[in-house]
């Protein structure tokens, strides 16, 4: 087929060696110019893509080191700080944070003390943190001591002191009162309902203002917030 189309250019006279059938280099150049741009775009395009995805990769795994090597940083400052936290028990109620961490500064620098429990219970516990380890063992020998009206025991502790998040306290005069005359009541048989436990307490201790009871399917047991008429309850 292509030599009978050879064979037809001279009878329909035709100049095979004319500009039009003759590429010229002008149009060569062009044509693989052209070829050139279309790969390197092509190839950059592809370059592109897999450098967007690798950087959105590495950002990932960047913020997940970042959140391991924080959560890890956390829980070794916390085991720090609890080597050097003592726990103290029966503790007087009246005895108040400040005296606690002038007490125990005469075995090492303070850094936070926490009195905790029932501010009108007959004792109460607390927490000392010290600045290094040391005045902590040292500390340990002030078990058995008297401080107000009884005698204290002092051990290591076995977590941190934590900040108190401020959202979670009484925001205002009534709130604290009222706080003071709830208490939390664990560990009640599903069996009793919330008009029993109510007939209950009031039964044992006094006039109750409010009672909430709570549970689920999972726990076998149930919870309590019961809010008494009077402190004294």
């Amino acid at each position: 087929m292509a030599e009978k189309s050879v064979d037809m250019i001279p009878s329909l006279g035709l100049n095979p060696m004319a500009e039009e059938f003759v590429p010229s280099a002008q149009s060569i150049r062009n044509v693989g110019r052209n070829h050139m741009v279309l790969n390197q775009n092509s190839f950059g395009n592809q370059i592109g893509g897999n450098t967007s995805d690798c950087r959105n990769y590495r950002n990932a795994y960047s913020q997940d080191r970042r959140r391991l090597l924080r959560s890890s940083n956390d829980l070794r400052e916390d085991r720090y700080r609890a080597l050097r936290t003592v726990y103290i028990s029966e503790l007087d109620h009246k005895v108040s944070e400040e005296r606690l961490a002038d007490l125990f500064s005469i075995r090492g620098q303070v850094l936070d003390c926490r009195v905790c429990g029932d501010p009108f219970s007959a004792l109460r516990f607390a927490f000392v943190e010290f600045s290094d380890e040391g005045s902590a063992r040292a500390a340990l020998s002030l078990s058995g001591i008297t401080v107000g009206s009884s005698k204290i025991r002092v051990m290591p502790s076995k977590t941190a002191i934590y900040p108190v998040n401020p959202t979670l306290l009484p925001q205002s005069e009534e709130e604290k009162e009222k706080c003071t005359r709830t208490i939390c009541c664990t560990n009640i048989d599903k069996q009793f309902s919330q008009a029993d436990l109510k007939a209950f307490f009031e039964n044992k201790c006094g006039e109750v203002s409010r009672l909430r009871l709570l549970g689920d399917r999972v726990h076998s047991t149930r919870i309590a917030f019961i809010e008494f008429v009077m402190v004294s309850n």
